[in-house]
């Protein structure tokens, strides 16, 4: 789903394309994205703040929101196709950006795969059953935007 600062709300999927409307700063929604990613093109001699809400429990919770210029500035969102794991004594609840990583955690890329089998153990931390160039380990307080946003 994509809002931005007018209080328009369209829903979208990868691949499509949202135009703000250069007459009446409509969100309007086609497939002509690029593959894999959510494409916003701002028409519109304005300046607007967008971003992507997405409802979860019920509840609408901003996922990312940046500034889009005016005539004709194009920006792309590509999901990251890795995730992070990390173990926790705090109370997160879904949908929370957490900045750094509270203990160590596992980094898991998921390129071309919908699941990857990772092992836990208190003293050695997060491993794989064989080698894997999929997996990769940080430690507490590791900065999560360098490991999971990509400009």
């Amino acid at each position: 789903m994509i809002f931005y600062s007018n209080g328009c709300i369209i829903d979208t999927d990868l691949g499509d394309l949202v135009t703000i409307d250069r007459n009446s700063g409509i969100l309007n929604n086609s497939t002509n994205g690029s593959d894999g990613a959510i494409s916003l093109l701002n028409n519109t001699q304005q300046e607007f703040t967008i971003g992507i809400k997405q409802m979860i429990n019920g509840i609408s919770n901003i996922q990312y929101a940046f500034s889009i210029h005016s005539n004709g500035d194009l920006k792309k969102i590509t999901p990251a196709t890795k995730i992070a794991l990390i173990f926790s004594t705090d109370n997160i609840q879904t949908a929370t950006v957490i900045m750094k990583s509270m203990s160590s955690g596992a980094l898991i890329d998921l390129t071309e795969t919908t699941s990857r089998t990772v092992n836990f153990n208190l003293v050695n931390g997060w491993s794989a059953n064989e080698n894997v160039t999929w997996l990769s380990t940080f430690g507490a307080s590791t900065d999560m935007s360098s490991l999971l946003i990509k400009s």
